[in-house]
């Protein structure tokens, strides 16, 4: 069980297809995301700098969580607090602007998530489920400099959809997604937080 009350909690509230559910289960409300051993480390590393971006620039999530509080995080995983803090400042004056720097651990996170999954033995057991599907075609889009990309042989040609279901609670990949950005057009920087823990759910299953 991963604790997101602290590192997390910033960056799993970034999800308006989860926070909808926050009223009825009571896990979410409490920001309990419950991951593989097999993410952790993926996630440690995206929750940091996610956090570090929504604290540091964004001005509409500074009721959420503080730059001191950032400082106090990192100084908690990190001997060298102030060069963490430094490369996330890096990150935002490289590509302009929190919303674009979000977008690169967004894309590192499900890219890195699948490829991990994707070498594991549970895979062969959950492979063909939809929301594992689905990080799939995610992690293509984040290879692809954040762009769907799904080859015409993956699909029916009678149907026009997808051979094999691509979706996640609410969202199903359709053909009209080719081209587009997941990021963040389709998902919002908490998504990737909530999809693994959902997948989670899967490999214990097996």
């Amino acid at each position: 069980m991963f604790d997101c009350r602290h590192t997390m909690h910033a960056a799993s509230r970034l999800s308006s297809h989860v926070l909808a559910e926050c009223a009825t289960r009571e896990r979410f409300a409490l920001g309990i995301i419950d991951v593989d051993p097999l993410f952790q480390p993926i996630l440690e590393g995206y929750s940091l700098t996610v956090s570090g971006l929504v604290a540091l620039k964004a001005n509409h999530y500074r009721s959420q969580i503080q730059p001191k509080q950032v400082f106090d995080i990192v100084s908690n995983v990190s001997k060298n607090p102030m060069i963490e803090i430094q490369s996330t400042f890096a990150l935002i004056d490289r590509y302009g602007s929190v919303e674009k720097a979000m977008v690169v651990p967004c894309c590192m996170v499900v890219g890195l998530a699948y490829e991990w999954l994707a070498s594991d033995p549970r895979y062969i057991s959950i492979g063909s489920d939809p929301a594992v599907q689905f990080l799939r075609h995610l992690r293509n889009a984040a290879f692809h400099g954040n762009q769907f990309n799904m080859r015409a042989d993956l699909f029916d040609p009678a149907t026009g959809q997808l051979k094999k279901k691509a979706s996640w609670r609410s969202i199903e990949l359709l053909p009209s997604h080719n081209g587009t950005a997941p990021f963040f057009k389709l998902l919002e920087a908490g998504d990737p937080l909530w999809l693994l823990h959902d997948i989670t759910q899967l490999l214990k299953s097996t």
